[in-house]
Parts: C-alpha cells; sequence; structure tokens
C-alpha cells in the first residue's frame, strides 16, 4: 500500500493536485494546516482514501488534533505538532506515538523536513507542500514499510 503523507499546504491547491496525481497513493494522510483544501481535493480524486488531523490554521475544522492508524505492520499516529510543541522538540511528540504503541510518527508544523529512527520509532515530517513542495511517501507491505521525502 503507498501513503503519501503531506502537512502544511497553505491553500497551495496547485501543489497538492500536483502531488496527488503524481504519486497517485492508495490513501492520503494529511498532517494538518489545510484541511479545507485537502477535503475538496477528496472530491477532486475519489478513488484515493483521505485522512487528515487540524493543524493551528484549521480553527473551525472537525477533522481530530490527532489519530491512530494501522496499515499491516505500520502502526501510525498522526497529529500536526502543534498542540506537542513540535518546534521546541520531539520529545512530546515521541511520548505520545509511544503511549498509542506506534512504530510511526507523522506530524508537520514546523515546515522542516525529517526522516529518521528515533527511540525505535519512524520519525516523518514531510515539511510544507505549501511552501516548500516536500512530502512524504511510506510504502507499506507483509514485511513492514518504507519511508523516504520527496520533493515536486
Amino acid at each position: 500500500m503507498k501513503l503519501l503523507i503531506i502537512s502544511d499546504v497553505h491553500g497551495n491547491t496547485d501543489a497538492l493536485y500536483s502531488v496527488i496525481s503524481k504519486e497517485t497513493p492508495d490513501t492520503v494522510i494529511f498532517c494538518g494546516d489545510g484541511v479545507r483544501e485537502v477535503e475538496n481535493a477528496s472530491r477532486q480524486f475519489p478513488k484515493f482514501a483521505f485522512v487528515s488531523v487540524a493543524g493551528n490554521c484549521d480553527r473551525f475544522s472537525d477533522a481530530p488534533v490527532s489519530l491512530s492508524l494501522q496499515y499491516g505492520k505500520a502502526s501510525i499516529f498522526v497529529t500536526h505538532g502543534h498542540k506537542y510543541m513540535a518546534k521546541t522538540g520531539d520529545s512530546l511528540l515521541l511520548a505520545a506515538a509511544k503511549r498509542c504503541g506506534a512504530n510511526i510518527l507523522l506530524y508537520g508544523h514546523t515546515h522542516m523536513t525529517v526522516c529518521k529512527v528515533k527511540d525505535g520509532i519512524q520519525v516523518l515530517n514531510p515539511g510544507s507542500l505549501g511552501y516548500g513542495g516536500s512530502y512524504g511517501v511510506i510504502n507499506t507491505s507483509t514485511d513492514g514499510f518504507e519511508c523516504e521525502l520527496c520533493r515536486l
């Protein structure tokens, strides 16, 4: 299964539609700041599944602040990061991911890309699709998963 990980669209629907068309994922996982744009994209691309969390700029959204997902062996904790002080470090984010039993942590907010393993958890921040054109891809299989950072 191919998961497209995006965050911080900030109104750049050209980049959003471009990356979805380019990657043709099974599921788009959105890490906040542009929920309305992603909801519109879900109507334009009905064959793909969409999952979103709300960011600090999604004030009137009904999307959750965080959620847990399971795709085969990929147990994923998704949040935007603002409620976990992401701009000051990843310790609160990692603690939340551990509480959920996740082996993957996805977040945004900082607009800085991160792809590393820390404390046994794969950490991925796709950066800002809207301002930098960066995003992530996770391919899952029966054997596990692989993560990568990409650019438009």
